[in-house]
């Protein structure tokens, strides 16, 4: 069997699947369909096998897929993927269970399973679907440990590095993943400048170990968090960056540093946005997963309570060749003002990628079921999440209960009060008018009057205990970049953009409900104070100038060198030097908040009367 299936490619598949591959051993053929699979032990009957014959000797692939079994393109098809971190699969006749296999820690890349003529199981680096194994490994080596500290020093000449474990040990000092062709450790080394150590142990009759990563940033004098992300091919990592290739995820090990804490943990890196992979500096995605070596990061990153995590965006925003804080200016006043709209948390910090300065990044929290399960006790496998009008985690009967909900939606007259106290049952009405607020407040316009930048979830059954798992749909707020001003001081800009106006003659699906549910007085009543209370708390000047001089004073003295690391952009071809065009972005922040306060009230009187 193979978990987590990236590399291994079955001819005429569509897509690359987790596989399970049966042979017949015995020496009569057999019936398949008398036999059955599934990833429960409650449930061993969940998918039959087809009615084929299997001849002594031969194998058949079963690919595990969230479909419909089914046999297409000469491959079986069960409807259930395999876990990567742990997964039991079972395979069962009518009278019982038959055989099973427990997959657990699974390298990457890898897969197991049994070789005829010996006894128990095998990890085989090379995945050979269909063919003979002769060869395997019983167990895969420890992973080597160093009693040195990795992290980020300052006023150092080097930093001793010594490495212990079985057999023989490999390491690079580029951020590759060592193989028997790297460097062998014999004794302890220095490192002179910032840079990623990886080792690997070696032993006769073992797989070789997954990696240490030790990160040294040696000298930089950061006041910022540090993050160090290696990737095992440098090469492969700068292919997928810079051709802006989307949907390869590549292995590798994140590590972060700050005052009094610090972690390191494998993962999976991808490329994350649409526009923003068309500039230098991109968005990526960090995912954890059991077959790098962890499926969850356990680290309060945000020092709110949340401490579990199976991703994270490092956001570098399309907006990082001027002021880079918009997005998470907006996010943190959402966050101040309201538990109704979620917002993702976030916090900068300065990236190295193998050991390379990489600018100024936000790690920023991932919208997915895990993180809904974390912050509103929900269960997980009952969220359906939304993205822009598609499923983005749930079945294909959830994207009819979303469909259904937006026909209903635009097919029915709010106004009538029994219709809008049926809307009431169906979504969270608050958490939809906060949302609209403060992204009017912000002048977001790009999610108000586009259809690109929503997401909306609720939970499939309801829980009486539990506020959040009552099945409503709830809005979360996402993408606030292009808001408070940008590129205020350019014809046709947003600093003082009417963006309640810009709503009301929209033809998106948020803008469409905010155009019928207007219609119904008891909303209009509600919208209003809503925003009303918005301009006298979370955005009063007090507070905004607050956070905005916060951020001002940390990311200030790291703009010139975010600027020669990427600038010139092509879009930024005409700019001042980076560090003055950074104050001058700040200013006009600072102007945009100072008046739009002011502005709120003209635009309901003059957009709802």
């Amino acid at each position: 069997a193979m978990t987590y299936n990236t590399t291994c490619y079955m001819q005429k598949a569509i897509e690359y699947c987790d596989w399970i591959e049966l042979k017949n051993v015995s020496d009569t053929t057999v019936v398949l369909s008398d036999y059955y699979l599934s990833d429960k032990s409650d449930d061993l009957k969940k998918f039959q096998l087809p009615s084929m014959s299997l001849k002594p000797g031969k194998s058949v692939i079963v690919l595990c897929t969230d479909e419909n079994g089914a046999v297409n393109r000469g491959y079986v098809k069960a409807p259930f993927s395999l876990a990567s971190d742990r997964e039991r699969v079972y395979l069962s006749r009518a009278d019982g269970l038959a055989d099973y296999v427990f997959l657990r820690d699974i390298p990457f890349g890898c897969s197991y399973g049994r070789i005829t003529g010996e006894n128990g199981w095998f990890f085989f680096d090379t995945p050979k679907p269909n063919e003979e194994q002769t060869a395997g490994f019983r167990r895969v080596s420890r992973t080597p440990e160093s009693p040195c500290e990795d992290g980020v020093f300052n006023g150092v000449t080097a930093m001793s590095v010594e490495l212990s474990g079985h057999g023989d040990i490999y390491y690079t000092t580029d951020g590759s993943l060592p193989t028997v062709n790297s460097e062998k450790y014999t004794q302890p080394f220095d490192v002179t400048k910032t840079c990623v150590v990886r080792a690997v142990a070696v032993e006769a009759g073992a797989m070789p170990s997954r990696a240490l990563t030790l990160s040294y940033i040696l000298n930089e004098n950061h006041i910022l968090p540090v993050a160090s992300l290696a990737s095992d091919s440098p090469y492969d990592f700068g292919m997928m960056y810079n051709n802006k290739k989307k949907g390869i995820e590549l292995p590798g090990s994140l590590s972060f540093y700050e005052d009094g804490g610090s972690f390191t943990i494998p993962c999976g890196i991808d490329m994350h946005g649409e526009t923003s992979l068309e500039m230098r500096k991109k968005n990526m995605g960090i995912r954890f997963r059991g077959v790098y070596g962890q499926d969850k990061l356990n680290y309060d990153v945000y020092g709110g309570g949340v401490t579990e995590f199976e991703s994270f965006i490092l956001r570098a925003g399309q907006d990082y060749y001027n002021s880079i804080i918009k997005n998470e200016l907006g996010e943190n006043l959402c966050l101040q003002y309201s538990d109704k709209v979620f917002a993702q948390r976030n916090r900068y910090c300065v990236l190295y990628i193998n050991g390379e300065y990489w600018g100024i990044y936000a790690i920023q929290e991932d919208y997915s079921e895990h993180y809904l399960a974390e912050h509103f006790d929900v269960d997980k496998d009952q969220v359906i999440l939304i993205k822009r009008g598609e499923l983005e985690e749930g079945t294909e009967d959830d994207q009819q209960i979303y469909a259904s909900f937006a026909t209903w939606i635009r097919d029915t007259d709010f106004s009538d009060a029994g219709n809008y106290e049926k809307l009431c049952q169906q979504m969270d009405v608050q958490s939809f008018i906060d949302e609209y607020c403060v992204t009017i407040l912000t002048a977001g316009e790009d999610s108000l009057t586009e259809d690109n930048n929503w997401r909306i979830w609720r939970t499939r059954d309801t829980d009486p205990s539990n506020p959040y798992a009552d099945g409503k749909w709830r809005w979360m707020l996402y993408d606030t970049e292009y808001s408070l001003g940008l590129y205020a001081g350019d014809k046709g800009g947003n600093f003082a953009l009417d963006t309640l106006a810009a709503a009301l003659k929209a033809d998106s699906f948020n803008a469409g409900l905010l155009q019928k549910l207007l219609e119904n007085e008891a909303f209009r009543q509600q919208f209003v104070l809503t925003l009303q209370d918005l301009v006298n708390e979370s955005f009063n000047s007090a507070r905004t100038t607050a956070l905005l001089a916060e951020y001002e004073t940390l990311y200030a003295p790291y703009m010139p060198a975010q600027f020669n690391r990427f600038g010139p952009d092509w879009v930024v071809q005409w700019m001042k030097p980076y560090d003055k065009y950074f104050g001058d972005q700040v200013n006009q922040i600072r102007q945009f908040f100072k008046l739009r306060p002011s502005q709120i009230p003209d635009f309901l009187q003059k957009d709802l009367n």
